[in-house]
């Protein structure tokens, strides 16, 4: 595998992992890329044979999935733009894109984004349009061996644990997280989302927290 198609497997590879660990998982299993070779079978024909780079003309939209959550059964699109630099033209075409296929929730792999393309996505009401950059998907944050595990936590574990008139703690009395954090972006945080946090020690065991995102 060379330079080029590494890192466009670095970045494939990280941004799967990160809606899976969110609880999205393949359509189907035809889709299903999971080791370095079919993701180079994949992409074989896309890429020039003699020198196996990837040509600057080189469509990113096939590494395009439609993602489906193990519980909720919803949709969310991952899409890898080819865009040099993303524009209020393109959303809008992203945006009209979605609403026919009925999907309201995109994460978006970028190279450039204007400054007016970042103001209309927080604008945006009936869809949800995540953007990460392509040098943010070379590392997945959650590889690093420090990196404690997190789980956002459903409607009904909130009410059960902070909800109570027996509840210890209340939610707003929780520690923070910012949702612009690294972490809170990889899981999707929105505003007023829980999160546990599981911490392993070798002389403590495991040490539990909680959080909410502002």
């Amino acid at each position: 595998m060379t330079d080029g198609t590494y890192v466009l497997w670095r970045q494939y590879q990280s941004a799967i992992s990160m809606v899976q660990r969110r609880g999205f998982d393949y359509r189907s299993e035809e889709d299903r890329i999971d080791t370095e070779q079919s993701f180079l079978d994949r992409i074989s024909v896309h890429v020039t044979d003699t020198v196996c780079i990837i040509p600057e003309s080189f469509d990113r939209t096939v590494l395009n999935k439609t993602m489906i959550h193990r519980q909720r059964k919803k949709s969310l699109l991952l899409m890898f733009s080819n865009e040099a630099s993303v524009g209020r033209k393109y959303l809008a075409g992203l945006v009209e894109n979605m609403h026919a296929a009925g999907i309201s929730h995109c994460v978006l792999i970028y190279s450039r984004i204007s400054a007016t393309a970042r103001k209309d996505i927080e604008k945006l009401a009936n869809v949800r349009i995540e953007i990460f950059s392509e040098d943010e998907m070379l590392y997945n944050v959650m590889e690093h061996v420090l990196m404690p595990e997190y789980e956002v936590l459903t409607r009904e574990e909130r009410i059960r644990m902070f909800g109570g008139k027996t509840a210890l703690i209340k939610e707003h009395q929780l520690p923070k997280i910012m949702v612009t954090d690294r972490t809170a972006r990889y899981f999707g945080l929105r505003r007023n989302d829980v999160v546990r946090i599981i911490r392993c020690s070798e002389t403590a065991g495991l040490a539990v927290s909680y959080r909410i995102a502002v």
